[in-house]
């Protein structure tokens, strides 16, 4: 006769578990089951191993749940050690692109299962524009128009397929390396020096320095 402990109390003695525990008992029965892949559960584990997780959404990372999160990302991180230099992609970027030394990813910066996602890399060329570059195919896929000003500042949003630059005259602009013009325009008060873009549990924010 199967006894069923009531599900508050196997709550409390799950959250105590590291996540290979978590999944052991997971193959108990349906109940445990049910209750080991609890979103709260896995959260928190996520939150515990990866800072990050604290300011980002499911959404942005393209996953269900936590768990499955969790579970891919340490696939990741296994992968990577494992890895042989034969495992990576290693272009370089044609001198004609006259590459400014400023290159971040736009998309594809992980290790995918079966390699369905394409890194894409934007960067700043000598000719005040910004692009991104296919690294797998060689290719450019997208362009900015040419600015007036020099491009001195570029960080990406991943997620989201953004990116933001800051030239020499202090004007920051928004870019979705898709359309041609920028999505936004603004002048700041002060010179910058540093500029970062992160997810937030809100919405995405620009840091300016």
């Amino acid at each position: 006769m199967e006894t069923r402990l009531p599900s508050l109390p196997l709550m409390k003695i799950f959250s105590y578990l590291d996540a290979y525990s978590l999944l052991q008992v997971a193959q108990v029965n349906k109940n445990w089951n049910e209750l080991a892949s609890n979103d709260v559960l896995w959260r928190k584990l996520c939150q515990k191993r990866w800072l990050f997780c604290d300011m980002v959404t499911l959404q942005l990372q393209d996953k269900e749940t936590w768990k499955q999160f969790f579970v891919y990302r340490t696939w990741q991180e296994h992968s990577k050690t494992r890895a042989n230099p034969r495992d990576f992609t290693y272009k370089e970027i044609p001198l004609q692109y006259g590459l400014c030394g400023y290159a971040c990813y736009i998309s594809g910066c992980g290790v995918t299962r079966k390699g369905q996602d394409k890194s894409v890399v934007c960067m700043v060329s000598s000719k005040n524009t910004i692009s991104t570059w296919d690294v797998h195919k060689s290719v450019i896929t997208w362009k900015s128009p040419e600015q007036l000003a020099s491009i001195k500042l570029l960080t990406t949003l991943p997620e989201m397929h953004i990116a933001v630059t800051v030239d020499i005259q202090s004007t920051i602009k928004l870019w979705d390396c898709h359309n041609r013009e920028a999505l936004a325009t603004n002048i700041l008060e002060s010179p910058c020096k540093s500029l970062k873009a992160v997810i937030t549990k809100d919405d995405p924010i620009v840091l300016l320095h």
